[in-house]
């Protein structure tokens, strides 16, 4: 998969399409079968220059069952955020938007939103579910199914822009019914975040990066992750033929396969959420083609002056990406850090990042 710039690879580095950036390992598709998607009917609404750089705060674990991100609606870090610990169900129904209906999930209660978006393009929002960790009486945490992906449909005039995907995020905000909405974006997600900032900053209460496509592509670098699978290809580990998705729209098992790539320590088992997670062929190609020139939001960003923490894996393949992004929030106050012995998946360090991200929100309200 070329980027949309001339000459340079797109980092769509958040699951398969990360790995459809190398031509050698990108999948050979002789059929692309769309799939029918079916939203679901359900409707319950719930109610500075220099960045600080650590290495993750040093109080060990917080609570070791949620080390795999399991612990989804436990209200396990109610210590740290406002309100009680949550352990309701989540509310799911859609929101209409640009002839889509797009499949909402929220956990906890109150006004204040965290709207997590995932990475991609083309990946449906299941693995973002173990960010319901968060979730209290007083807090919200919102995935949802962007255009193209899981519950929600494909887009009937093929838009993916980025000034779509902006589009769906405002609406949902506007959904959601409140002013301001705190974000965390993941890989590929946090594109969209940076995009969603670019183009609505006073709608932005305070976002995190973890793992992030990059301010600008020209800070885009494939480097290593096309050397770890060249690596693994040469060793065996991928078989012939790893690569090639006949008659068929999912590129999960690709992914599947690929997953050793993202990480620090390639016996790390999937996720529950994360092989629930589908992948869309389609939607995909469709965001690089309807991007094709790239994207630059460096003057945006510069102005931006609320909060902004930038996370990282220290072995994420992309780490050189998401480390380029603190020089273009010049007047934002920055936080950066980068996670020991974790790669492009918070997962691999699930009770370490939740709680530096819970502690980061518990400042920025």
């Amino acid at each position: 998969m070329r980027r949309p710039g001339p000459g340079t690879y797109m980092t769509v580095h958040a699951l398969i399409p990360v790995m459809l950036l190398a031509a050698a390992c990108e999948p050979r598709v002789t059929a692309n079968a769309a799939d029918d998607h079916s939203p679901p009917g359900e409707d319950p609404h719930a109610s500075g220059d220099d960045a600080e750089q650590d290495t993750g705060t040093d109080t060990g674990q917080h609570d070791p069952s949620c080390d795999d991100g399991s612990c989804v609606g436990s209200g396990a870090y109610a210590d740290i955020l406002p309100g009680d610990a949550w352990s309701g169900e989540p509310s799911e129904w859609t929101v209409r938007h640009d002839g889509l209906d797009f499949a909402v999930r929220s956990a906890g209660a109150g006004d204040t939103v965290l709207v997590v978006i995932n990475g991609g393009p083309g990946q449906s929002h299941h693995y973002c579910e173990s960010a319901e960790v968060l979730a209290t009486s007083e807090v919200r945490v919102v995935t949802y199914d962007q255009r193209g992906t899981g519950d929600t449909a494909h887009p009937a005039d093929g838009d993916y822009s980025l000034d779509a995907y902006v589009s769906d995020l405002e609406a949902l905000r506007q959904d959601l019914g409140v002013e301001r909405v705190h974000l965390l974006g993941h890989s590929f997600g946090g594109l969209f975040a940076i995009a969603y900032l670019s183009a609505h900053p006073e709608r932005v209460a305070s976002v995190q990066l973890y793992a992030s496509s990059p301010v600008t592509y020209w800070d885009s670098d494939v480097t290593e992750f096309e050397a770890r699978i060249a690596g693994f290809e040469s060793d065996g580990t991928f078989e012939e033929g790893y690569n090639e998705i006949e008659n068929s729209n999912d590129c999960a098992p690709y992914f599947q396969t690929i997953w050793p790539v993202y990480l620090h320590d390639t016996s790390f088992p999937m996720t529950d959420g994360l092989l629930e997670t589908t992948c869309d062929l389609e939607t995909f190609f469709g965001t690089s083609n309807s991007n094709m020139f790239g994207w630059d939001y460096t003057v945006e960003t510069a102005r931006y002056e609320g909060k902004v923490g930038v996370f990282s894996g220290e072995s994420d393949p992309f780490l050189s990406e998401t480390l380029a992004i603190p020089q273009h929030f010049g007047a934002a106050d920055l936080q950066q850090t980068v996670l020991p012995e974790c790669g492009h998946y918070w997962e691999e360090c699930g009770d370490r990042f939740f709680l530096e991200s819970a502690t980061f929100l518990a400042d920025a309200l």
